[in-house]
């Protein structure tokens, strides 16, 4: 999970999109392209491309309705899309802190979070493997 997230961040969305597809994130029978995944997930990166996020409703409300938005582009990825079970719990988490932010109107340090606490988030993570 650390290094999809890496790549996110990085916007290495070649080798995401395949490490995607090889953690059962891509439905079987489905394909998506490195630049439907970097559409889709730019809205919701927005958080880990600073060294502190203000998380607000607006941006919850947009970052949500665009991959919610019937008919879109977004849309249509995300239906290619899948959520192995195995990370169905840490995207729950996730989802319900962000949710929480969003409603305090905070402020959070989401790279130093990231780089402290994520396995494979940081580059020196698999440099010492």
């Amino acid at each position: 999970m650390g290094e999809m997230v890496r790549l996110a961040v990085d916007e290495n969305f070649d080798r995401l999109t395949a490490l995607l597809h090889e953690n059962g994130f891509v439905l079987p029978g489905h394909t998506v392209s490195d630049d439907e995944i970097a559409d889709y997930l730019r809205p919701f990166t927005d958080p880990i491309h600073a060294d502190s996020f203000h998380f607000t409703r607006e941006w919850l409300q947009s970052a949500a309705g665009v991959a919610a938005e019937w008919g879109s582009p977004q849309f249509r990825t995300g239906r290619s899309l899948n959520l192995p079970p195995e990370y169905l719990m840490i995207f729950r988490v996730l989802m319900g802190s962000v949710g929480i932010c969003a409603q305090l109107d905070a402020y959070a340090p989401y790279m130093r979070i990231l780089t402290e606490w994520l396995p494979g988030f940081d580059d020196t993570d698999s440099a010492a493997e």
